[in-house]
C-alpha cells in the first residue's frame, strides 16, 4: 500500500518517468542550438563587417545587409 503511495507523488513520476528527462532533455537540446545559432550569427556579423565597403559591393551587399544576412545564415542549417 505504502508503495503504490509513493509511486503516485507526483516527484516519484516525474523522476521515474521517461517524459520527465525527454522535457529536461529537449530543453537543453534547444538551449544547445540557440547558443550555436548565435554563434553563427556572430561569426557571420564580425566577418561581413570586417569587408570594406569595396568588398561589400563585390559580392553584391551594402553594410546595411549585414544583421539581415548574419541572421539568415544563421538560422540556416550547416
Amino acid at each position: 500500500m505504502t508503495t503504490a503511495h509513493t509511486m503516485n507523488s507526483p516527484v516519484a513520476a516525474f523522476g521515474a518517468g521517461v517524459a520527465g528527462r525527454g522535457a529536461a532533455g529537449g530543453l537543453l537540446g534547444r538551449l544547445r542550438e540557440r547558443l550555436a545559432e548565435h554563434a553563427r550569427y556572430v561569426r557571420t556579423r564580425d566577418e561581413l563587417a570586417s569587408l570594406t565597403d569595396r568588398e561589400l559591393d563585390d559580392i553584391g551587399l551594402v553594410r546595411a545587409d549585414i544583421e539581415d544576412i548574419s541572421r539568415r545564415a544563421a538560422r540556416a542549417a550547416f
